[in-house]
């Protein structure tokens, strides 16, 4: 049977009788439509327009296979593609596998990279008994969906009585799947003890090297690893795998020699070049590493990774002149890659090239202007140049952009060190101890600032919230009317009127609050304040009016 991809079905011509059928049908009599179609039927047995109604009303009352008898006659030689899925409904629910399989192959051969219509066929095909079908199509599902538990489960239930091997094979990657580690190294060795043919073995021997690995049961796996090597040394990753497993050991010498043998099998492979090359640098055997990544760059000449790998690796044994070659021939090629910047920041610090070495920090300050990196390498770079208070600032910005507030707080109190009245860097310390909430040590700066009269309102509104969050709210006040005296700031008396609001001098705080509503063009704390102005309503008994003697000179 063909599946069409365009074309109707081929209908006879007008028939009166089926304007009868429609009658029927838009009275919504079924029964009288389907007595009438049955003598039509027998009367004109090959009239398709006929068949292809009666298969519908059967299909809307559930009998399958009276529909699907009728869509046969319909579609006995193509199905048009719009009824594909219709058709193939009816015959799955008639049970007609033998109509259904024949859809599914055809649609399997026309679009066998599809694996929902893989599976569909190999379902079909197990129902049918086509054991070899389904597990070849099994199979395949497998290679592209390794942890397919239904075609994991079909394929066991065919193995059990054919494949005793294989049967225990797919017994342990389903308990891989539902992670019954035990149970599935108990299938594996059942499996290994079925095994006959050295293929099968050592198939079997890598998918328990790998359940080890995920165990991590190093040494379990590296007998196995061992093993497959000692038979054959056609699968790279086998090479691979070994030394990943030597190096988590940290057993460098191991791991070298297994990726030396990779190279002598696959001489231009990247995966153990790059291995071996990093392996040698941390190892800081630069030589055997200069090696490896030159080789690595005769592979694949645009890896800018292993360009600025190199770099290092030739800065390490003092080959300045080839450092700077790799590097700008680098930056040549990705002249904004933030690796290669930071080389050339480096390089240059080192060259005691200062200038050129800033202009590269400067750049990498500007593409990432919050990242720590440029931070570290301008802080790298004052050092350098003996200017200990620069080292210190970007420093203690590299600790603050990466979150280590204890290491960037050190590092600001450096820096007052080198200058006692580095407004700037008090700021800073007053923060970080603020976002550790630890208040006493943030107002100690704050305080100091305050007398400076650094930022004043800011710094007075900083002030006066630790207090209030030490519950000192009587100093709080303090630092709030000696502002006032100074600067008609909205901001404080509104800060003023949550201080007296704690402190029971309600009078006050209703005067600062209508103060601040009158004079502020913010609406960030209206409602706050209305909210206040409302409780001291009810609250208030009497108390003195402070707030209008000390602010007097608002009159």
């Amino acid at each position: 049977m063909e599946n069409s991809t365009a074309g109707e079905i081929t209908l006879n011509q007008y028939d009166s009788r089926i304007d009868k059928v429609k009658e029927y049908l838009d009275k919504n009599d079924i029964e009288s439509a389907k007595e009438f179609l049955t003598q039509f039927l027998k009367d004109e047995p090959n009239n398709n327009h006929a068949a292809f109604i009666m298969a519908q009303i059967c299909e809307m009352e559930g009998a399958f296979s009276d529909a699907a008898m009728y869509y046969e006659k319909v579609f006995s030689e193509v199905i048009p593609t719009e009824f594909i899925d219709r058709v193939s409904h009816v015959y799955e629910m008639a049970d007609r596998y033998d109509k259904l399989y024949q859809i599914q192959k055809v649609q399997y051969l026309d679009n066998s990279d599809d694996m929902d219509i893989c599976e569909r066929f190999a379902n079909t095909c197990c129902i049918l008994n086509k054991t070899d079908e389904a597990v070849e199509l099994y199979n395949k599902i497998l290679s592209v969906q390794s942890e397919n538990p239904i075609a994991l489960r079909q394929l066991s239930d065919m193995y059990e009585h054919s494949n005793k091997m294989m049967f225990h094979l797919t017994q342990a990657r389903l308990a891989q799947l539902d992670e019954n580690f035990e149970k599935a190294e108990k299938e594996y060795k059942k499996a290994f003890t079925l095994a006959e043919n050295e293929e099968d073995i050592l198939q079997i021997r890598y998918k328990m090297a790998k359940l080890y690995r995920n165990l991590n049961k190093n040494e379990q796996a590296l007998d196995e690893y061992i093993y497959i090597l000692s038979a054959t040394e056609e699968n790279f990753t086998i090479f691979l795998e070994l030394a990943e497993i030597y190096l988590e050991l940290n057993n460098l010498a191991a791991a070298i020699n297994v990726l030396k043998r990779a190279i002598h099998v696959y001489p231009d492979n990247e995966q153990a070049l790059q291995l071996l090359a990093d392996t040698y640098f941390e190892a800081e055997d630069f030589e055997k590493a200069e090696n490896y990544f030159e080789r690595l760059l005769e592979v694949n000449s645009e890896n800018i990774e292993n360009k600025v790998n190199l770099a290092k690796v030739y800065l390490q044994l003092d080959k300045q002149d080839k450092t700077k070659e790799i590097l700008l021939d680098a930056e040549k090629q990705e002249s904004n890659n933030t690796e290669v910047l930071t080389a050339l920041a480096g390089f240059y610090t080192y060259t005691n090239e200062f200038e050129k070495a800033k202009n590269y920090c400067n750049r990498i300050i500007q593409k990432l202007p919050k990242s720590p990196l440029g931070y570290k390498k301008q802080a790298q770079l004052y050092s350098a140049m003996g200017e200990e208070y620069l080292a210190h600032w970007n420093f203690a910005l590299y600790h603050e952009y990466k979150n280590e507030t204890d290491e960037a707080i050190s590092e600001y109190m450096e820096v007052l060190k080198f200058k006692k009245d580095d407004f700037e860097a008090m700021k800073k310390l007053a923060q970080l101890h603020e976002s550790l909430g630890e208040f006493d040590a943030a107002v100690e700066y704050y305080h100091t600032l305050f007398e400076a009269q650094v930022e004043f309102s800011e710094t007075t509104q900083k002030i006066a919230d630790l207090y209030m969050k030490l519950q000192e709210f009587d100093i709080a006040q303090k630092y709030l009317e000696e502002a006032l005296n100074k600067i008609q700031e909205p901001e404080l008396l509104f800060l003023s009127g949550k201080c007296l609001f704690n402190l029971k001098d309600y009078d006050g705080a209703i005067e600062a609050l209508q103060e601040y509503k009158d004079n502020s063009k913010s609406l960030e704390n209206i409602e706050e304040t209305e909210k206040l102005i409302a409780q001291i309503e009810e609250k208030k008994s009497g108390s003195s009016n402070i707030f209008a003697k000390l602010f007097k000179f608002f009159n």
